[in-house]
């Protein structure tokens, strides 16, 4: 037997350990890698979280970043809320609507021009639906044109505050409505109404009638989303402590009572603190309304105020997050 034939052991020994010590460098090798792929996805992931602040510390090309991250994502159309405040002189008529569907505020009468303020409602109306009809209270600058609007448009469901009224125009009002079955609703405090997906409309006042019909005013908060619209009727200084603790800081507000004294007071305006305020009122009206008193309030507040007697009928327009002004 040659030497070179006999194995003493020593060399499977031998290829054991070049075996163990190439499965050894593979291993280290592998983890390398893999320790430069994590650091890699690590800076990766960085910088997309940091990618807004770099954005707003550009000002090259961040439109198109914008853009992009649009384009990349599911964009959902959000339907606009519209809020008219039609001129129909010494009165209130508002009209909301959404997403097809609209809710007639009032739909008063101008004693003075009746016929003109009459017209000015009709042919505002004209191409609408009007499923819902609200009054705030049973004065005749606040229904005088209620019954026609039942009578004529497609309205399913009336609301009021329940207040008893001996006028003929309400008792008619009243008449109707029974008469044509309509969906009838007395609203008090913490009521809501359930009419658009996505706005709130709650009722913060009358809490409980009075012998005042004006104080007994029913006041709507309406919500949607970022923007909160009060809409006061007639009701004045004696209500407005509870509203204000109700509502707080809003954005747009109906001055209460035509720009009245009677109403928006300054410990009001001073907690909701509207950024616009809207005055249904009639040019050159025998009241004095607006007051000097009450615009000087609304001025120290910094709240832009709007009148029809001035611009007409006045369209706000809102997403929820935004609003315009059209007059």
């Amino acid at each position: 037997m040659k030497r070179d034939d006999y194995d003493d052991g020593t060399t499977n020994t031998k290829l054991l350990f070049v075996v163990t010590t190439g499965l050894v460098i593979i291993a280290i090798l592998g983890c390398i890698g893999l320790i430069t792929i994590i650091s890699d996805v690590s800076f990766t992931n960085s910088s997309i979280v940091f990618t807004p602040t770099l954005v707003e510390n550009q000002t090259v090309n961040t439109t198109q970043t914008v853009n992009s991250t649009v384009e990349n994502q599911t964009v959902i159309q959000r339907s606009n809320l519209t809020m008219s405040v039609i001129d129909v002189g010494q009165a209130d008529a508002i009209l909301l609507e959404k997403d097809g569907v609209e809710l007639l505020i009032d739909a008063g009468v101008s004693m003075k021009g009746s016929s003109a303020s009459k017209k000015n409602l009709i042919d505002y109306l004209s191409d609408r639906e009007i499923e819902h009809v609200l009054v705030t209270h049973q004065d005749y600058d606040h229904i005088g044109n209620a019954e026609y609007v039942l009578a004529n448009y497609n309205v399913s469901a009336f609301y009021d505050n329940g207040h008893v009224h001996t006028s003929q125009t309400y008792e008619n009002l009243m008449d109707y409505v029974a008469e044509n079955d309509l969906d009838y609703s007395v609203l008090k405090t913490g009521n809501t109404l359930d009419i658009w997906e996505g706005v709130n409309v709650t009722v913060v006042s009358p809490k409980r009638l009075t012998d005042d019909v004006n104080e007994d005013s029913i006041v709507l908060l309406v919500d949607y989303d970022d923007i909160e619209i009060l809409l006061t009727g007639d009701a004045g200084v004696s209500v407005e402590s509870n509203v204000a603790k109700l509502v707080g800081d809003i954005d747009i507000l109906k001055v209460g009572h035509h720009g009245s004294d009677s109403a928006s007071s300054d410990d009001f305006l001073k907690i909701i603190k509207p950024e616009i305020s809207i005055i249904s009122v009639g040019e050159g009206n025998s009241y004095g309304h607006p007051t000097e008193s009450v615009l000087s309030r609304l001025s120290a507040i910094g709240s832009d105020v709007y009148r029809t007697d001035v611009d007409g009928t006045i369209v706000v327009e809102t997403d929820g997050f935004v609003y315009s002004v059209v007059v």
